[in-house]
């Protein structure tokens, strides 16, 4: 793959400002493979904030997916988040002021209640007063 960034590259530097759009597919596709946009800017030999802008006006964002936490045994209140660069997202953004919780725990979802409950009881305080919570 990188050799297919490095062969656009020069058509990238010339065109991409110009005409976003025609990089979007593309510029997806890498981000979806896995590629940031400090990667993308050595290998197309342009500014990383270039790549940034130019992905942004090609439409090309970070989407949200929620990850069923409960089987789809019932309706889960608090989900689980995960970013992707497909079209469609998920997260449900509000006008609320937002929490993010972050911290250390397994790398698998679903597994750690302990991370789970200390997540739940220190944002807890927040949503009583009207905020958002994510974890």
């Amino acid at each position: 793959m990188e050799g297919e960034i490095r062969g656009r590259a020069e058509a990238f530097r010339k065109e991409a400002a110009k005409d976003p759009a025609a990089f979007g597919a593309f510029l997806r596709r890498m981000k979806g493979n896995g590629f940031s946009d400090r990667r993308l800017s050595m290998l197309l030999g342009a500014g990383e904030d270039d790549v940034r802008r130019i992905r942004y006006a090609a439409g090309v964002r970070a989407a949200f997916k929620r990850v069923d936490t409960c089987g789809a045994e019932f309706e889960a209140h608090t989900p689980y988040l995960y970013s992707t660069y497909e079209r469609e997202s998920e997260g449900n953004p509000t006008d609320r002021k937002k929490v993010v919780i972050l911290g250390g725990g397994p790398n698998r979802i679903g597994q750690g209640s302990s991370s789970t409950t200390a997540a739940s009881t220190a944002s807890s305080p927040c949503a009583r007063k009207g905020s958002r919570r994510s974890w």
